[in-house]
């Protein structure tokens, strides 16, 4: 009978995190597992023909619309990326001072961009875009600024242009709430000496600031990069990967292999390329960016 309770005390703890760990395993492992077996499979929508070795990696690698694609997705993932941290950094670092009003509500009233649907953000943003009954173009030629109607998604710059600044705008109150709450953790103290010491806003926010709010960069680079590099929703209702897959990316293409061309193989074969790239970068960040614990 001890024996068995000395069992039951040890394997106790594991007991109650096992429902925990069979839903990842559901939810996660088994479809990544399944995945990886279906890029080597042939396959055509529901119905697997057979083996096909490294045929559908070989397919994907020497497609030129691939490259392409895969342009896209870093030039998006670049540009929104440093635009949405520089930004989000800036404005944590304003409302993290004590001298302004109303600072909790601001901060509050900050994340209704964040807390609105993508789908809701998005048709928004294509309505005031519109060339025809647009809020923007109306305004526009009220204010004798342009003479004709644009229509910022028919360019393939302006289009991939107005999906970054979407994304940003929608991403920008969660990256700043971040910032904030890991600069309001910064003691006091620190800045205090370092001001009877003589240093400035720049020397106290290189030396002070950005060494404490470390960690916080790096959870927010490592995870708003995979965001970015597996983008969808945006991209899908505002252009659909147009015009002429200007800004077809990753995640948008293999929507279209998998529902629309039915190629289940090559679809596999890019989703385990997504994959992997999304791994390599993260251990790319977590071993450039050294985190020190304070």
């Amino acid at each position: 009978m001890s024996s068995f309770s000395s069992f039951f005390r040890k394997s106790f703890p594991y007991l109650l995190v096992l429902p925990a760990f069979a839903w990842v395993v559901l939810i996660c492992f088994y479809p990544t597992a399944y995945t990886i077996w279906l890029s080597f499979q042939k396959g055509e929508y529901a119905t697997i023909h057979g083996y096909a070795g490294l045929t559908n990696f070989i397919k994907l690698f020497t497609n030129s619309y691939f490259y392409k694609v895969l342009y896209n997705t870093v030039y998006l993932t670049f540009f929104s990326l440093s635009i949405r941290l520089l930004v989000g950094f800036c404005l944590a670092l304003i409302l993290a001072s004590r001298s302004i009003k109303w600072r909790r509500v601001v901060l509050t009233l900050l994340l209704i961009p964040w807390a609105i649907s993508g789908v809701v953000i998005s048709i928004l943003i294509k309505w005031m875009f519109d060339p025809g009954f647009g809020l923007i173009n109306y305004f526009l030629l009220s204010l004798g600024i342009i003479t004709r109607p644009l229509s910022v998604l028919a360019s393939q710059t302006s289009a991939m242009w107005t999906i970054i600044l979407c994304q940003v705008w929608a991403s920008i109150p969660y990256i700043a709430i971040v910032f904030v709450a890991n600069i309001e953790s910064i003691p006091p103290d620190q800045y205090e000496s370092a001001t009877v010491d003589g240093a400035n806003f720049l020397q106290r926010m290189r030396h002070i600031t950005l060494p404490w709010i470390k960690p916080a960069f790096q959870y927010l680079l490592v995870l708003q990069t995979i965001f970015l590099l597996r983008s969808f929703l945006f991209i899908y209702i505002l252009t659909q990967g147009g015009p002429a897959g200007g800004t077809e990316v990753l995640g948008t293409w293999l929507f279209r292999l998998l529902f629309q061309t039915g190629d289940l193989g090559l679809a596999s074969a890019l989703s385990v390329f997504m994959l992997c790239l999304n791994a390599v970068i993260a251990l790319i960040y977590t071993s450039l960016i050294k985190v020190r614990i304070y």
